[in-house]
């Protein structure tokens, strides 16, 4: 289930590739039951999202995307338009410092494009 990334209350409404719309997370749920069991392929690749910040923790993320979908026996593959809503829920007792300062980053040893830290 996808129920991390989503805001589960009943304004919630969410339109899937394969056309379907649903509105409400109780009807969202019961639909990536049935729905994401039959997924065999996925890629969802976003291009040029533009991240519009409306207010310190919320954000307006438009973005056109290309999809490869696989998906109850047929597949899709084709360009799109998304729209992201992302809002950072932050503690009341939470402020943001007048300032910031930088921390030294750990030693890093990389070879063959595989980096560690020490």
């Amino acid at each position: 289930m996808l129920a991390p990334f989503y805001v589960e209350k009943e304004y919630l409404t969410v339109t899937w590739p394969n056309g379907e719309h649903t509105q409400g997370w109780t009807q969202e749920s019961q639909f990536q039951q049935r729905f994401l069991p039959t997924v065999t392929v996925t890629n969802l690749v976003p291009q040029t999202p533009r991240i519009m910040l409306i207010r310190k923790n919320l954000a307006l993320i438009p973005f056109a995307f290309t999809l490869d979908l696989a998906a109850g026996g047929s597949r899709q593959i084709g360009p799109g338009q998304g729209l992201m809503l992302w809002a950072v829920l932050l503690p009341r007792r939470l402020r943001f410092a007048p300032s910031l300062t930088a921390l030294p980053s750990p030693s890093r040893s990389c070879q063959g494009g595989w980096c560690t830290s020490s």
